[in-house]
């Protein structure tokens, strides 16, 4: 037996016939694909933090581990907002696009404060 297909609104059989432009950013955040990138990103952030309490903001001669992590962390933050576009985008765009946008925001502030640090 082959596993059961999505209808048209995006839903399977047996779920909530809340069609997709009925979502609101609400319910799309509570999506593992949504909060799954906030984590990501704010983990980094915390790396980010954990490591100027730790060393400081002078740059290090070797990496290490931190930068490693980082960007592991940031190389799927990408690939869990690439999924969340392509699965979210066309059935509920407004509210898909405002989550979408908070994403590359949150996503973004690890990366400014690298850049602003000149690591």
């Amino acid at each position: 037996m082959g596993r059961s297909r999505p209808t048209s609104t995006g839903v399977f059989p047996g779920q909530s016939p809340q069609c997709g432009s009925q979502l609101s950013a609400g319910d799309l955040l509570r999506k593992p694909s949504a909060w799954l990138s906030l984590a990501l990103s704010l983990g980094a952030i915390g790396l980010i933090v954990a490591h100027v309490a730790v060393v400081g903001v002078a740059p290090q001669a070797d990496e290490g581990a931190e930068a490693r992590i980082f960007q592991v962390l940031m190389l799927l933050d990408a690939l869990v907002i690439g999924a969340f576009a392509v699965r979210w985008v066309p059935v509920a765009p407004r509210a898909a696009s405002a989550v979408f946008a908070l994403q590359l925001v949150i996503a973004a502030i690890p990366l400014i404060t690298i850049a602003a640090l000149e690591w």
